[in-house]
């Protein structure tokens, strides 16, 4: 993980006397907007499954927090996401049932509640997982790799926010403008970026508000 820290002086250098607390927590705002719109933030960890357990947690990152599971797949096979209240109105039977799990659930925000429960046949297989996090609220850090790579884009997010504040020395109503025009084409890049698995084509995507 790398603190904003690292971004820090290329966004006040046009801010000046913007507090670095302001500045930190705008470069926050901008790494949560940028997950949550481009679901660029995802790790797979591996799951060892235990005999009679269906509940697991997931590993959480520290400053991050689960935004919504991409997949579950056990020995090749995709689970199906479903929820408690669903197994029971359609297949009840499901909720007692021992063996190879099919489906999941959460059971709560950061663990998973597999259907059927994992039975002896079962025990020490791995269950792979991929998930989405995004920053939480207040969080000072982010993957490295996620801020090597979208540097400018939440240096121009950050600096957008700032700019707009009304009644403060470093507010730019233009430049603020600017640099969220140039915010949104960053997460936009990124959106299309994940769909085609980083791929540099020359794609065009038309600018969303945020």
């Amino acid at each position: 993980m790398t603190t904003f820290d690292t971004l820090m002086g290329h966004c006040l250098i046009e801010l000046p006397g913007a507090p670095s607390l302001i500045v930190s927590s705008a470069l926050g705002s901008a790494a949560r907007a940028l997950c949550l719109e481009a679901s660029c933030w995802e790790e797979t960890q591996n799951i060892s499954l235990s005999a009679n357990q269906p509940d697991y947690a997931l590993d959480v990152p520290v400053g991050g927090t689960v935004r919504l599971i991409k997949s579950l797949v056990l020995n090749g096979v995709p689970l199906t996401p479903t929820s408690r209240q669903a197994i029971a109105d359609l297949s009840p039977g499901l909720l007692t049932q021992v063996g190879q799990p099919t489906h999941y659930y959460f059971s709560s925000d950061f663990e998973i509640h597999l259907l059927p429960t994992p039975g002896e046949a079962q025990d020490d297989q791995l269950i792979a997982v991929e998930v989405a996090y995004v920053p939480t609220f207040g969080a000072v850090t982010l993957p490295s790799n996620l801020i090597e790579r979208f540097a400018e884009t939440l240096i121009y997010g950050a600096k957008a926010r700032v700019m707009a504040m009304p009644g403060r020395e470093w507010a730019n109503p233009q430049m603020a403008a600017y640099y969220q025009t140039e915010f949104t084409n960053g997460v936009n890049k990124a959106r299309v970026e994940k769909l085609t698995d980083y791929g540099r084509a020359d794609l065009t995507v038309k600018p969303r508000r945020f």
